[in-house]
């Protein structure tokens, strides 16, 4: 309701920018690394953030992540975000998990993602392995999205015939 993203948004409202910064990074990706983090922001920001409870770390095997401490918060940071600096934070985290070697097979979808939203090119190979990924997960309607976000005119990108057989599976 209205009421409940006013107080959310009353709630943030206290946050200095760099920790505005990394609420707003959250809301776009849901969790990032914790080593990522600390070499993009301040700890002391981390830190505050934590001890606010706007922020939690957590584990995952080997793997710790922060995320948003409630998705509410996520939800009024994202509709509050100005088109501009949702395109920069795409690109930033496309940029980052590009850099690790995209090693999880879901990064290869989340990486097409932010690029197609931001506006960028992706390569026909990587478009074509993030739709597939996207028809495993049963999602054909982002898999026909990131089919058609490519450049049928440009040789490297998907032919008519890879885009046809995401179409039909």
């Amino acid at each position: 309701t209205a009421a409940l993203d006013e107080l959310v948004a009353e709630h943030l409202a206290g946050v200095k920018p760099a920790g505005r910064a990394v609420l707003e990074l959250l809301a776009v990706c849901g969790r990032f690394g914790l080593d990522d983090l600390e070499r993009i922001h301040d700890p002391a920001t981390l830190e505050w953030l934590e001890a606010s409870g706007l922020v939690v770390v957590v584990a995952s095997g080997r793997r710790t992540a922060v995320r948003l401490a409630h998705p509410l918060y996520g939800e009024v940071l994202w509709a509050g975000l100005p088109p501009l600096r949702l395109r920069r934070i795409q690109i930033e985290l496309a940029d980052t998990v590009e850099a690790h070697g995209a090693r999880r097979r879901e990064d290869v979808l989340q990486i097409a993602l932010w690029r197609v939203a931001s506006g960028g090119k992706v390569p026909g190979e990587r478009l074509l392995r993030a739709a597939r990924l996207a028809l495993a997960g049963h999602d054909p309607a982002l898999a026909i999205r990131l089919v058609n976000a490519g450049d049928p005119g440009d040789p490297g990108d998907l032919s008519r015939l890879e885009r046809a057989e995401v179409l039909v599976e």
